[in-house]
């Protein structure tokens, strides 16, 4: 279902310009994500950051091959996920990591 149709090889998910721009901000985010796993010390931020920096880069290399309707899903996905958990760690004190609570202008946030 997710790879190119016979009828509609040049659909729109195939757009190179898009997906090349796609993959870029991913692979920014994965870089991002990966280096806020190294310095976090509450555990499911760490798994958190690493979920993100694996999704986000599976996306970008989807999106860069031969599946660039999976990787719009992965990575489309991923975003969503990280936002949702930016959100809830901003607007509830979360236990060991209170720091985060109500800093919505963190300059990486």
């Amino acid at each position: 279902m997710l790879d190119s149709p016979a009828s509609t090889p040049q659909g729109r998910a195939e757009h190179g310009g898009a997906r090349v721009v796609a993959a870029v901000l991913l692979l920014a985010d994965a870089g991002i994500h990966a280096y806020e796993a190294i310095d976090a010390d509450v555990p499911f931020l760490i798994g958190g950051f690493i979920a993100t920096a694996v999704g986000t880069t599976v996306g970008a290399l989807l999106l860069l091959t031969r599946g660039p309707r999976l990787g719009w899903v992965v990575g489309g996905l991923t975003a969503l996920l990280t936002t949702i958990g930016y959100l809830i760690t901003r607007a509830t004190p979360v236990p060991t990591d209170e720091d985060d609570y109500g800093n919505w202008l963190e300059p990486l946030g």
